[in-house]
């Protein structure tokens, strides 16, 4: 949740809730459901004539990244996700309003991805071996409570023992 307001203003993107929102999962695995359909479902009134939707508000497009594991492991339990978002989100329509044109509307405003397809996480696919050990060793807090400092890293090879199955394919990129 630090690095995307950072990036974002590093290249001069709003990052106001108006604009864009991001919201911390707490984990591949947790139920968004009802995030994405109060998020992404229209809200509509009926015209005058009663055969059209008038939008009350823009509509709202919602992007649900993380890393490949868990129940985004694979293309497939993706694209499962992303249709029960779009059925929850379908769901908040008034019954005689969920249509084969609102659900294909809805189905367009969810998406669903991974950072890296490989199923490298977000931290090893845009960070070396050696910048995560360095900030593994800083976030140690035996040192504050009286207990003796664990060593500092010293080579590139210190953070193999937290690897993810995969990563030993991966080349080191140069400390």
């Amino acid at each position: 949740m630090l690095i995307f307001p950072r990036v974002m203003r590093h290249f001069g993107v709003r990052n106001d809730d108006d604009f864009i929102s991001i919201q911390n999962r707490e984990g591949i695995d947790k139920d968004i459901a009802a995030l994405v359909s109060y998020a992404v479902a229209p809200r509509t009134e009926l015209e005058d004539d009663g055969r059209y939707l008038r939008l009350k508000r823009p509509v709202t497009s919602m992007l649900v990244i993380g890393d490949a594991e868990g129940r985004m492991a694979t293309a497939a339990e993706r694209e499962r996700r992303r249709r029960v978002l779009v059925e929850r989100a379908l769901r908040t329509l008034p019954p005689e309003h969920r249509s084969a044109d609102a659900r294909e509307a809805i189905d367009s405003l969810i998406h669903v991805d991974v950072w890296k397809r490989s199923g490298l996480s977000f931290e090893f696919a845009h960070f070396t071996d050696r910048q995560i050990a360095d900030a593994i060793w800083k976030l140690d807090t035996a040192s504050k409570h009286g207990e003796p400092a664990r060593p500092r890293p010293s080579r590139r090879g210190d953070a193999r023992t937290t690897r993810q199955p995969g990563r030993l394919a991966r080349p080191h990129l140069e400390d």
